[in-house]
């Protein structure tokens, strides 16, 4: 597709190959700056490809891209030991590409709310439909069928965020 970057379409052709990401992130950063820059190159990266997924209907890729996703936000990067949830840029370009109901967007609005951290919150342009989200998200938080507020539930359980592919 003439809008995509083909540097995106050939790593979405060689995870479909191989079942491997190319994208992940450098954490022997020397600095805390280096290895957040990396962090947030890789989870642009990842959220672009299941963008690309998306717009291919390709379900398989779309689940293995957000087991990616969710490892990499439990990442602990040194050297000060932080992990990095998805930021601003990559969740207006997720919210830009994929449909009300994403899956990809639920585990954003999910690990925000898990977060907990307001500080960027209004020094950043989020997308209003997020914030809508997060809103109702923050709302219902204690109410969630499983305990999505343990830190490691998305991790050890990504099978919940997966789609189930049509039999045709």
């Amino acid at each position: 597709m003439p809008e995509d970057d083909p540097e995106i379409f050939a790593t979405y052709l060689h995870f479909i190959c191989t079942n491997e990401f190319c994208v992940l992130p450098n954490t022997n950063g020397e600095t805390q700056k280096e290895v957040k820059d990396s962090h947030l190159m890789t989870q642009m990266s990842l959220v672009r490809l299941y963008v690309l997924a998306e717009k291919l209907q390709d379900v398989k890729s779309k689940d293995g891209i957000l087991r990616g996703i969710i490892k990499n936000c439990h990442i602990v990067h040194p050297p000060d030991d932080m992990r990095y949830l998805l930021g601003a840029d990559p969740i207006a370009v997720l919210y830009k590409g994929t449909p009300k109901g994403s899956m990809a967007r639920r585990i954003a609005v999910e690990y925000k709310a898990w977060e907990g951290n307001a500080a960027n919150i209004t020094s950043v342009e989020w997308p209003k439909e997020f914030l809508a989200e997060l809103a109702f998200e923050l709302m219902t938080f204690g109410q969630c069928e499983h305990d999505k507020k343990a830190p490691y539930w998305r991790r050890d359980h990504p099978e919940k965020y997966m789609e189930e592919e049509s039999e045709e």
